[in-house]
This record gives structure tokens, C-alpha cells and sequence, in this order.
């Protein structure tokens, strides 16, 4: 009996080295996945920030409209012709 007990052990020892194994490699594939996500958005923003210094008329909020209205500040500044 001793000798299946040191089995059963030497197994339950390989899974759980085994589960660890399995989450680090899940938490790897999380990060580089949140990484890439966030990449892309710096990227996406450093490209909004480009054209928006250019004086490029569609982002100028210098219109009554935009003054008085939030919601139209908002959409002047964030027009979706790339989309």
C-alpha cells in the first residue's frame, strides 16, 4: 500500500505543478493581450492628439454651438470618419 500512496502523491504533485504552469501561461496570454489593447489605444490617441494640432477645422470648438452646448463640444471633438 505504501508504494500506491507515493504514486498518488508523485501525481497530485505533477497536477498541481501542472495547473500552475497552465494559469501563468493564461496570465502571460492576459497580459500581452491587455498590453497589445493598450498600445493600440496610446497609438489611437497619439494619432487623434496629431491631427488635432493641426488646426484641422472639423476639431475647432470656437462655435456658439459648441460654447453653449457640452454635448456638441463633444461631438465637434470627436468626429468618426476613420470608423
Amino acid at each position: 500500500m505504501p508504494h500506491k500512496n507515493k504514486n498518488v502523491d508523485k501525481l497530485m504533485r505533477n497536477w498541481e505543478l501542472q495547473q500552475k504552469q497552465e494559469s501563468q501561461q493564461d496570465l502571460r496570454e492576459q497580459y500581452e493581450y491587455m498590453n497589445d489593447k493598450y498600445q493600440q489605444m496610446k497609438n489611437n490617441y497619439t494619432s487623434f492628439s496629431n491631427v488635432r494640432e493641426e488646426g484641422n477645422d472639423i476639431y475647432n470648438g470656437s462655435s456658439d454651438l459648441a460654447d453653449k452646448n457640452g454635448y456638441m463640444r463633444y461631438e465637434l471633438n470627436n468626429t468618426f470618419e476613420d470608423k
